[in-house]
C-alpha cells in the first residue's frame, strides 16, 4: 500500500471537499470558489496526485474523446479526411478513435454502437448503411454527424458535397472538349456518392451524351479489369468513380496500347495527392476534405454542446482539369485507333 498511487479520494479528503469540486477546480473551471481551488492545489501536491483526464472526464459524463467511422481507411480520401477531423478535434482538447467497417454496411451499426460507448460524439465518413439503419442510428447513438451523404428526414446533420451536380460541372466541361461518349467506372455499390455520380452521368444523357456505367469497386485491379468492358463502348473519355480506380484505368489503356488522352481521355473524384503526379497528370473533382473535416467536427462538437445547427452543410467541389483530358477525336477516326 505504501507505494499506492494518490486518487481523487484521497485529494477530496485532505482538501474537505467534494470529488466534483477536485474535479472542476483541476481543470479550471472559473465557478469554482478561489478558496477551494488553492486548497485542493494544496492537497494534490502534498499527496503527489497527478489527474488523469480520462479517469475524470468518464466520472463526470464526458470522455472528451470523438469517434470516426470510415468506410475504408486504406483509401486515401478517407486517410485525409480523417487527419483533419482529428486535427480539429485536438484543437478542441478532445482524442480521436478510429473504426473502419470495412466497405460492408453490416458492420456499421455495430461498430457505431462500440464507439458510442466510448464517446461523447461520432463523425461517420460516408457512411454505407441503409436510410432506414441510418435513422435507427440516430435514436441510439446521438449526436452523430455524417459526410459525403444527404439522406434527408434520417435525423442526423450531414456536411457534403453535392455529388450530382459536381459530376454535372465535370461532364459539362468533357462536353465543351467535344466528348459525346462516356463510360463511367462505378465505385463501391452502397455508397451515396456512387449512386449520385451514376445518376449524373445517366442523365446527362438529355444533352446529347452517349453514356454507359460499368462496374468497378474499390481497389486498383478494380478499375484496371474494368476498362475491356469499358472499351466495348468506344467511348471518348473515361470517367472513374475516383483516383485509386483511375490508376486502375490508366495501367489497363497503357498495356493495350491506348494513348491518354490522344485515344481516350481520362477524368475521377477526389484529387488525392498522386492525381497530380501521374502521367499524364489526372483530371479530377478536388474534394474541399480539410473544410468536411472541420465543418464536421464543429457540427459535433455544437450537437455535444446541446446547440442547433443545420441539417445540412453544403460545400463546393472544384473541377480540375490536367492533362488526362483533351479534346474528342470523331468516332470513326478513334475506331481505328483502338
Amino acid at each position: 500500500m505504501a507505494n499506492r498511487k494518490p486518487t481523487i479520494s484521497d485529494v477530496a479528503r485532505v482538501a474537505q471537499v467534494s470529488e466534483a469540486t477536485v474535479s472542476r477546480a483541476l481543470r479550471g473551471i472559473q465557478s469554482v470558489d478561489p478558496i477551494l481551488v488553492a486548497r485542493v492545489e494544496a492537497a494534490a501536491e502534498r499527496l503527489g496526485y497527478t489527474p488523469n483526464p480520462v479517469a475524470q472526464d468518464l466520472r463526470f459524463g464526458s470522455s472528451r474523446a470523438i469517434g470516426i467511422m470510415v468506410p475504408d481507411l486504406a483509401n486515401p480520401y478517407f486517410g485525409r479526411l480523417v487527419r483533419a477531423i482529428s486535427r480539429a478535434a485536438t484543437a478542441k482538447g478532445y482524442r480521436t478513435l478510429l473504426s473502419d467497417t470495412g466497405e460492408n454496411p453490416d458492420e456499421e451499426l455495430g461498430a457505431l454502437g462500440t464507439l458510442a460507448r466510448h464517446v461523447d460524439g461520432v463523425v461517420m465518413c460516408s457512411p454505407r448503411m441503409s436510410d432506414s439503419n441510418l435513422s435507427q442510428a440516430a435514436k441510439l447513438f446521438q449526436p452523430l454527424v455524417m459526410t459525403a451523404r444527404l439522406s434527408r428526414g434520417v435525423g442526423i446533420t450531414s456536411v457534403a458535397v453535392d455529388s450530382y451536380r459536381d459530376c454535372g460541372e465535370l461532364i459539362g466541361q468533357l462536353h465543351k472538349l467535344g466528348h459525346r461518349r462516356l463510360v463511367f467506372v462505378s465505385g463501391p455499390e452502397h455508397s451515396w456518392q456512387n449512386a449520385e455520380r451514376a445518376r449524373a452521368v445517366i442523365d446527362s444523357g438529355a444533352f446529347g451524351m452517349h453514356c454507359d456505367v460499368v462496374a468497378g469497386g474499390t481497389e486498383i485491379v478494380d478499375g484496371y479489369k474494368a476498362v475491356d468492358l469499358a472499351l466495348e463502348a468506344n467511348p471518348t473519355v473515361i470517367v472513374a468513380f475516383n483516383d485509386i480506380l483511375a490508376i486502375g484505368v490508366y495501367e489497363a489503356l497503357r498495356e493495350r496500347g491506348v494513348a491518354i488522352p490522344r485515344d481516350v481521355s481520362v477524368a475521377s473524384f477526389d484529387d488525392i495527392s498522386i492525381a497530380a503526379h501521374l502521367t499524364p497528370a489526372l483530371t479530377t473533382v478536388r474534394s474541399p476534405r480539410e473544410e468536411i473535416g472541420q465543418r464536421a467536427l464543429d457540427a459535433l462538437m455544437a450537437l455535444i454542446k446541446e446547440e442547433e445547427v443545420p441539417a445540412t452543410h453544403s460545400l463546393t467541389a472544384e473541377v480540375v482539369m490536367r492533362e488526362s483530358t483533351g479534346p474528342a477525336l470523331q468516332i470513326d477516326e478513334q475506331s481505328t485507333r483502338l
